[in-house]
């Protein structure tokens, strides 16, 4: 019996931007790899969406921010500045939304669903994996709308940037078809945590200048005041209420909703899935050498800048070495179990 091919829109931009990518990424002996540690772009990402879950799950005995925090933890090594500064913006992302857009975002709209893993078959042997950051019905409107929460460094043409993300939109047809009601489509949430510079992050949010005389600290650059860290003094949460509600509020940034095109989603997917079931024949009867061919290397700056197996590709080195060395591990699944699956094993 042949395997099920998973899909899911982080493998969908990875075989878009190289097939080769996708393949080493999604599909090499089954699992696909996996970087040791995450980048910090990567980890901070993850950290606030954990921050996030918690803000609308409610758990007991920790708070969002701390839970973004110990997720930042958990996936970055704690050494040096780059640590540190991540932790402090994981937690200032995290509370400060809370504090400028939480009471604000309830009596707008009942939350419906958080996090929910969905898993919807496009083809034989070939199976979509969504999982909503957040599902909600608007109180007055009764529209249904799936959110995304987004870290970035770039504010500019927010919602122009997401317009032709229509993986996205396949987030919102699997709500659909879960809960047997429309969805209108997709909300873009995002979360300003600076850019770097000389070394450093820039946000306002983890960095304040300080006269080293007085002690007075100021939120922007001021003759005589250094720039310096408030994590530790006098921090976090304090620099926010300093900071005030109408500056804290600039550093989160929404979309106006983009609205799902069905049509145009459902045949997007038939062309998906006309690629998957031909790399599906390869991955599972081809040799190691013929799945190299049909996954090809798209050489190219800004694809192979950063990339991991830049040096694979350029037989260089060997993927097998850089597991060996410890740069990459098998890729573990970080989507959840849909409702009912396992039950009875």
């Amino acid at each position: 019996m042949s395997e099920v091919i998973l899909l899911s829109r982080s493998s969908h931009k990875d075989f878009s931007k190289c097939p080769r990518l996708g393949y080493y990424n999604w599909r090499y002996k089954g699992k696909g790899l996996d970087t040791k540690t995450p980048n910090w772009h990567l980890a901070l990402g993850l950290a606030v969406h954990k921050g996030m879950e918690l803000v609308f799950s409610e758990p007991a005995g920790i708070s969002p921010s701390q839970g973004a925090m110990e997720e930042f933890k958990r996936l970055y090594p704690p050494l040096g500045l780059e640590f540190d500064e991540g932790l402090a913006l994981a937690h200032a992302l995290v509370e400060g939304w809370i504090r400028t857009r939480y009471e604000a975002f309830l009596q707008e709209h009942e939350v419906l669903l958080v996090e929910k893993e969905i898993r919807s078959e496009i083809a034989t042997g070939v199976v979509l994996q969504s999982r909503a950051d957040l599902v909600t019905r608007e109180r007055f409107g009764g529209r249904v709308w799936v959110w995304n929460w987004k870290t970035t460094g770039v504010k500019k043409d927010w919602t122009q940037k997401w317009e032709h993300d229509i993986q996205a939109w396949t987030e919102a047809l699997a709500v659909e078809n879960l809960l047997n009601e429309p969805v209108a489509g997709v909300i873009y949430e995002g979360f300003f945590k600076g850019t770097k510079r000389e070394g450093s992050m820039t946000c306002p949010l983890i960095y304040g200048y300080q006269d080293k005389l007085s002690g007075t600290w100021f939120p922007e650059r001021t003759n005589g005041a250094k720039k310096t860290p408030v994590w530790n003094e006098p921090g976090i949460s304090t620099w926010l209420g300093w900071m005030g509600e109408e500056k804290l509020g600039e550093f989160f940034i929404r979309s106006n909703p983009i609205f799902k095109d069905n049509d145009l989603v459902l045949h997007w997917l038939e062309e998906v899935a006309f690629k998957e079931v031909n790399a599906k024949h390869i991955l599972e009867s081809g040799s190691e050498k013929e799945r190299l061919r049909f996954f090809w290397r798209n050489f190219s700056e800004i694809n192979c800048k950063f990339c991991t197996y830049r040096k694979a590709c350029k037989d260089q080195q060997t993927v097998e070495g850089l597991l060996s060395v410890g740069v990459l591990k098998e890729r573990e699944d970080h989507h959840g179990k849909v409702d009912g699956e396992g039950e009875g094993e």
